[in-house]
């Protein structure tokens, strides 16, 4: 006996739903926007709400030759229908925005329909107005960071990041920074964060110093790991799979921690 459940998540779910509500309109909105506004569709339609396209692939089971290959080629034939039907919708949706059928390749749809179930899309804030001055620091992330504290405690991610936000600060601030400058701008944001309940009593004044004594230098063995990171990154937006990091990375080569801030 084979099964394969076909429903998407309550995440993909909510983003085709939406994607059919506010559909793309401009003909310079990108495939992806198509795609889903298009599962939204089908999901309505002729998944009851709450079913996407049959991937195809069969799932994992013991079985002779023979049942096998009857099953394999059931499974096929309604991966292939239920792809001709999101193709359906996603002509009617492609033509609404006065772009052509074709727009969407035949490859990118196929590929598109195997990997619905894992669908995400990941919105960024740009460095620029992450790091301008004033910028605030996202409250929720820093208590998520918080909430997993390394040890020793004073090694936790989160605390590095603040630091290198006060540096960053006391930096465009004009002239040579100090570490009691950046120490002033430190303790602002952990009062700040306090207030909202947050235990950040291991940031001290001496992840201030610690700013100021290696200031900027890149030893080789932390360049190559943040390189190497960097590259992966780049290779997944390059060639669009794979879902990419979303925000900052923190890497503390003295804890060997390493940690995702969604800043």
């Amino acid at each position: 006996m084979a099964y394969a459940d076909s429903a998407v998540g309550y995440e993909v779910a909510e983003m085709a739903a939406g994607a059919r509500k506010n559909p793309p309109t401009n003909a310079d909105a990108s495939n992806f926007s198509f795609l889903v506004a298009a599962l939204g569709d089908f999901i309505e339609n002729e998944g009851n709400g709450k079913y996407g396209p049959l991937a195809g692939p069969l799932p994992d089971m013991t079985s002779d030759t023979e049942p096998y290959v009857k099953l394999q080629t059931i499974y096929k034939r309604k991966a292939e229908r239920d792809m001709a039907a999101l193709a359906d919708h996603l002509s009617q949706r492609l033509a609404a925005a006065g772009k052509p059928a074709h727009t969407v390749p035949l490859e990118e749809l196929a590929i598109f329909c195997k990997n619905i179930r894992n669908l995400q899309i990941v919105s960024t804030s740009s460095y620029a107005a992450e790091m301008a001055p004033g910028a605030t620091v996202h409250h929720e992330a820093v208590m998520m960071g918080s909430l997993e504290p390394a040890s020793p405690p004073a090694q936790t991610p989160v605390f590095w990041y603040l630091a290198l936000r006060a540096l960053n600060d006391a930096q465009l601030g004009g002239g040579e920074p100090t570490a009691e400058e950046v120490w002033r701008r430190l303790s602002e944001a952990k009062e700040a964060l306090q207030s909202n309940g947050m235990d950040l009593s291991a940031l001290t004044e001496a992840h201030a110093q610690e700013m100021l004594r290696f200031y900027g230098l890149e030893p080789h063995v932390t360049a190559a790991i943040m390189g190497g990171a960097a590259s992966q990154e780049a290779v997944k937006i390059i060639t669009k799979q794979y879902v990419v990091l979303n925000s900052t990375l923190i890497y503390n080569g003295v804890a060997s921690t390493m940690s995702v801030l969604e800043v």
